[in-house]
């Protein structure tokens, strides 16, 4: 781990949790299943996996002149480093296909590899998608009830406090959920690891 490769790389946390160190040795973040981190050419690398987290990690390594736009396509944004991918078998299936591509090294495993990546980046890019929509329909609900609190008393005088006091009565509150939810910004690492390149 360092400073180094020059390759992309996607490393999905599926059991556990792993630590890793962004930027420097001394930031330490817990990722925790469900999350996918991405390192790009060039970054600094250094995470750990402790056997007493049960941690299982699964990366692929890959390049190419248009994976950053590629990339950004599927809504993996330059500056995104964790991205909560959510557990599926689905993930843990398809590194798994990409293993035994690698290994076995038939006749076209170098496109299928390429295709295994593109369907990858696809359910992530729906998960990120889904995440959008369920903001956005949370926010549609909170601007509902606040317009019906001001439609049922136009006639009085509002002031913002006894209207965020009325919409928290209403069963609102003033978090918006989120995919990073402090539960799940804690990231486990992998005893068990498995590497795919393309």
């Amino acid at each position: 781990n360092g400073w180094g490769r020059l390759d992309f790389q996607i490393i999905y946390v599926s059991a556990g949790t792993a630590h890793f160190h962004f930027g420097s040795a001394q930031n330490d973040t817990v990722v925790s299943a469900g999350n996918m981190v991405i390192y790009r050419p060039k970054e600094f690398q250094k995470y750990e996996y402790y056997a007493t987290d049960q941690t299982e990690v699964y990366w692929v390594h890959f390049t190419g002149g248009n994976v950053k736009n590629i990339l950004r396509s599927y809504g993996i944004t330059d500056d995104m480093r964790v991205v909560y991918a959510g557990t599926s078998l689905e993930y843990v299936r398809i590194f798994k296909k990409m293993i035994s591509e690698l290994q076995r090294r038939q006749a076209d495993y170098e496109e299928m590899l390429s295709m295994l990546l593109r369907h990858l980046f696809i359910l992530l890019h729906r998960q990120l998608s889904k995440q959008r929509v369920l903001k956005n329909e949370y926010l549609d609900s909170e601007m509902d009830l606040a317009a019906q609190y001001f439609n049922d008393n136009y006639n009085s005088d509002i002031s913002i406090q006894p209207a965020v006091s009325a919409a928290s009565s209403l069963g609102t509150s003033n978090r918006i959920p989120s995919a990073a939810d402090p539960q799940q910004s804690h990231l486990p690492s992998p005893v068990r690891s498995h590497e795919t390149t393309l």
